[in-house]
């Protein structure tokens, strides 16, 4: 019996533009719906894309891993441009990185292929999970220098709705959610204003 062959890693084409979203939707990413918005998606980074005159023929759009003719792995790359000091500075910018559970020992791939490009002055994962990230800094990253990048913010303009919301993620429904949701509002409410966390004008006109 001989072993299954290895995955195969190549770079990404804008024709696996639909493959690369079936995958992705697979695993629990949003995606656009429907082929044509799928297409138009990716043709927007990977075609129209204004910074691809900076980057240049050959750009790097990405990569996939397949295994026995399917797509198992993506490291999406979205070419971006920057500017230092007046001169422009080729940036490229991980977009939808994931791979199947089966074949988790194929990141380390995905990781070289990102971090090691030639084509760009840097590199950028603006969206990376805690996880994600230490694996980025073995693979030679640096933190963003800017302190509480990673906090979630919040503005709460509608204290009952944001408190219903959290306690039906909480697994609570029924009366339980509609009462605290009245009761919890009153106390939210109130401390926002104290704090000067909520503006005293209406807020009707506020989206």
């Amino acid at each position: 019996m001989t072993p299954d062959p290895k995955p195969a890693m190549r770079d990404a084409r804008l024709d696996d533009a639909l493959a690369i979203t079936e995958f992705l939707v697979s695993l629990g990413l949003a995606m656009p719906e429907g082929d044509e918005a799928r297409k138009k998606h990716w043709a927007a980074l990977w075609r129209d894309n204004p910074a691809l005159k900076a980057h240049g023929a050959g750009a790097a759009l990405g990569w996939v891993i397949e295994a026995e003719s399917r797509i198992v792995g993506f490291f999406g790359n979205i070419p971006q441009v920057s500017y230092f000091d007046g001169q422009p500075v080729k940036v490229s910018s991980a977009r939808a990185w994931a791979v199947h559970k089966d074949h988790r020992d194929q990141t380390p791939r995905l990781c070289e292929a990102f971090f090691g490009q030639k084509g760009a002055d840097v590199v950028l994962i603006s969206s990376a999970s805690a996880p994600a990230g230490k694996r980025c800094l073995e693979f030679g990253g640096s933190p963003l220098p800017q302190p509480g990048y990673g906090e979630i913010l919040y503005w709460v303009l509608d204290a009952g709705g944001f408190l219903r919301a959290g306690l039906r993620k909480k697994g609570h429904g029924g009366m339980a959610v509609w009462v605290g949701g009245i009761l919890g509002a009153v106390a939210l409410n109130a401390k926002m204003r104290l704090t000067g966390r909520r503006p005293f004008a209406p807020l009707q006109d506020v989206t």
